[in-house]
């Protein structure tokens, strides 16, 4: 069985709030890792196909708690 793995790293004032905002989409393939301003999220999943939509995904969810947040912290 094939495995893939991606690790996405969002540099945010706001990481914690960021892995919050996302921890519903949270799934078995993914570990999520926060720190002060940095948010790492690795993602595993058996093939190809399945990682792309998955970070797909969280990427675009990650972008939308960003810019809900972003008022908040100018």
């Amino acid at each position: 069985m094939m495995r893939c793995s991606a690790t996405i790293t969002i540099e945010h004032p706001c990481s914690c709030e960021l892995a919050a905002a996302v921890a519903p989409d949270h799934s078995d393939a993914m570990m999520y890792s926060a720190s002060e301003d940095t948010l790492t999220i690795t993602v595993e999943q058996s093939s190809i196909d399945r990682l792309q939509a998955t970070c797909d995904d969280t990427v675009v969810n990650l972008q939308t708690a960003a810019e809900i947040l972003q008022p908040t912290h100018e």
